[in-house]
């Protein structure tokens, strides 16, 4: 989705698939975006994941809970917070006149110091960017940023243009997809430091095992490791063959995941690692049940 004729030129002379934006303001540029895919919006599910890192779903936290993770006079004056569990930033209620509350301006902490937000027709401040949720406005903390996303080696994208992103591995009870309500039950032997996540979106699930359903590249050598859901997501959808073709190894001494999911669910299989550096093609999952899950860990992460 670009706003320039030439990007969108230079994809259909590659065969990539863009969509031209008319408009200039984001807010008007999501309106076409809505329109164009006839998408539907659940006013209750707007904007409730973290603007940084896309981890969610949000989670509200109380005065004590806050306490120490963000300035002392907002913790005061501010009855809850919203944190995200998987980059661990904190957000809170900034009264501005583009919500219900109205009021005088408010802030974000950034090293301890408290700024002004920005007018109501800006959506993006100097210092961050302001978040709106079930009708209210939020701006990030960034006092406490997660090691990890400052030094990702890894990047993914998917062969059907799903979303799809490398991040910092959730807690238990943190979604395992973009598009469903699906979590981790536990996380095995991924709760670790070092361990990073590749969120996808489930509708992948259909991709033909001898089709790759997502790539991945790695600046440095990491390992990569392929959660399936069950014995049979490997030897009755056609794995077996890629993983035994392109160097995967059964992982005995990863603890897998558990996670919920329709219609067999809760899942949990085998998992499957490699070395890895430069361009890892990940084939399809071919399983009606879901994807398989993968997450990425090196040495650079810790």
């Amino acid at each position: 989705m670009v706003s320039s004729r030439k990007v969108v030129h230079a994809c259909g002379k590659n065969h990539v698939p863009a969509l031209l934006l008319g408009a200039q303001r984001p807010r008007e540029q999501v309106g076409e975006v809505f329109r164009y895919f006839d998408f539907e919006c659940d006013a209750r599910f707007y904007m409730v994941r973290c603007v940084d890192c896309n981890g969610g779903p949000l989670e509200v936290h109380t005065q004590e809970e806050a306490s120490g993770k963000v300035p002392e006079e907002v913790n005061a004056s501010h009855p809850r917070f919203l944190h995200c569990p998987v980059c661990c930033k904190y957000f809170w209620k900034g009264l501005d006149s583009t919500v219900p509350d109205g009021g005088a301006d408010g802030g974000r902490a950034d090293r301890n110091r408290v700024h002004p937000l920005p007018s109501k027709e800006s959506h993006v401040a100097d210092e961050g960017t302001r978040l709106i949720f079930q009708d209210r406005s939020y701006y990030v903390s960034t006092r406490k940023r997660s090691p990890v996303l400052s030094s990702l080696l890894v990047t993914a994208t998917s062969s059907s243009g799903y979303p799809i992103q490398v991040v910092p591995v959730g807690t238990v009870g943190s979604r395992c997809h973009f598009d469903r309500a699906y979590v981790f039950m536990s996380l095995g032997s991924f709760a670790t430091a070092g361990m990073c996540y590749v969120m996808t979106c489930n509708e992948d699930r259909g991709t033909a095992a001898d089709v790759v359903m997502w790539n991945l590249y790695a600046s440095k050598s990491v390992t990569v490791y392929l959660n399936f859901r069950s014995e049979c997501h490997v030897s009755e959808t056609g794995a077996d063959t890629w993983l035994n073709s392109c160097g995967w190894e059964r992982d005995t001494s990863m603890k897998p995941t558990v996670t919920s999911g329709r219609p067999s669910g809760p899942y949990s299989g085998p998992v499957y690692s490699r070395e890895c550096v430069g361009e890892v093609d990940l084939f399809g999952s071919n399983c009606a049940e879901g994807t398989y899950f993968v997450f990425v860990e090196t040495a650079e992460m810790e």
